[in-house]
């Protein structure tokens, strides 16, 4: 038998592993775990912006009710009593809701009337309704003297209305009885 042995000075060749798989292999599979990893983060930042959306508007809407809250407790409870107009606020035959605001306030200044129609405020019924909502307060450009004062003005112009409707209305129904011969 016959052995061989090695010569001093060569070392014995080492197997060298067989590569897994070639270069584009490799970078294919590196290149869809970076697309997969995209579509997770795609994925992720569209919740993550809808719910930033969603605490957006939340946020808003605390916001809302929040300046509301102060505004009531700045405010205090209406001191004003009720003119006891009917069940929609308003005296029969209230045409007089329409009526225009320079036309019904004469003494407002140019400024003043400015900043009412800037808020949308034409008629003495959108003044009514603003007043019965947030306030003349809320208008930019009115103060809060002059709010309370044109506040005011609307509660005995709407009086005095309110007045002469029902004295419209007795007096019709005085004619109606002296028609029919009754005695008052």
């Amino acid at each position: 038998m016959t052995t061989k042995t090695k010569k001093p000075g060569k070392k014995a060749k080492a197997a060298v592993p067989a590569p897994e798989s070639t270069l584009a292999e490799r970078e294919a599979r590196h290149y869809q775990e970076i697309r997969a990893l995209e579509q997770t983060c795609d994925r992720l930042e569209g919740e993550y912006e809808a719910a930033k959306a969603a605490a957006s508007g939340a946020k808003s809407l605390w916001s809302e009710a929040v300046a509301r809250l102060r505004e009531s407790i700045r405010r205090g409870p209406d001191p004003q009593l009720s003119l006891g107009f009917a069940g929609n606020g308003e005296a029969p035959g209230s045409d007089y809701m329409e009526t225009d605001v320079m036309d019904a306030f004469p003494s407002l200044t140019g400024p003043q009337v400015d900043a009412l129609d800037n808020a949308g405020v034409q008629t003495v019924r959108a003044l009514h309704e603003l007043h019965k909502g947030p306030g003349l307060r809320s208008v930019k450009g009115i103060g809060p003297a002059i709010a309370d004062k044109i506040e005011d003005m609307l509660l005995d112009w709407l009086a005095a209305q309110h007045k002469k409707a029902e004295a419209a209305v007795a007096d019709a129904a005085d004619e109606s009885d002296e028609d029919e011969g009754v005695e008052t």
